[in-house]
């Protein structure tokens, strides 16, 4: 099965049972204004005008990469270009590429990743952020930078143990994005290749949960 298959068959269940989408409960450490809250204040709309797509880990909560019971934040890439559905690999690239940047001199980085460069270092940064790749042909489509919650009971192992996964976000408001729960495909014969070599998944470690 190939990426945009799998794509189509997650969208035709969620149209039929758009119920699954749930949102867990809002996790004791964040605070009123943390703006993750956008995901709350927007779950409504969400369902009801979401985008489905593929969303790719650019680094994560250390505390996702164990078991356990705390949701955190993620950093995610996401395109709108019709691409993205069909080659998410692209997206990996571009994920390795933003993070390998991150412990280096921000004028290293290029000059269209330096503003998510940038917030990928902060680790406290939740806004969201376009890159324009396709003004000098950097990529084969541009990409929303955007903050995450990521909630375990949405994942197959209950942690991330991958680097790409299905999600929703909302085209008039790319910062409304959600992790797709794995209800809607765990079931297919067979798992695509989604998988990554675990140390390099755990690599991308960062954000934090508050300021500290």
């Amino acid at each position: 099965m190939s990426y945009d298959e799998l794509l189509n068959e997650i969208k035709i269940r969620f149209e039929k049972e758009p119920k699954l989408l749930n949102l867990p409960a809002r996790p004791r450490w964040m605070k009123d204004s943390d703006p993750l809250n956008c995901i709350y204040n927007n779950y409504l709309e969400l369902k009801k005008k979401g985008r489905i797509t593929y969303g790719c880990i650019v680094q994560a909560n250390y505390l996702l990469y164990q078991e356990g019971d705390i949701d955190c934040p993620a950093d995610i890439i996401f395109s709108d270009s019709p691409l993205g559905d069909i080659y998410p690999e692209e997206l990996i690239s571009i994920a390795d590429e933003l993070f390998a940047y991150k412990d280096m001199p921000l004028l290293k980085a290029p000059r269209s990743m330096r503003k998510v460069v940038k917030q990928i270092k902060d680790e406290m940064d939740r806004s969201v952020r376009y890159i324009d790749f396709l003004k000098k042909g950097e990529h084969a489509f541009n990409v929303y930078n955007a903050a995450v919650m990521v909630y375990r009971e949405h994942l197959y192992a209950g942690m991330l143990k991958e680097r790409i996964y299905p999600i929703i976000y909302l085209p008039d408001n790319p910062a409304v994005v959600m992790i797709i729960p794995d209800v809607f495909y765990k079931e297919m014969p067979e798992h695509i290749n989604m998988q990554a070599e675990e140390k390099k998944i755990q690599s991308h470690s960062g954000l934090r949960l508050r300021e500290e």
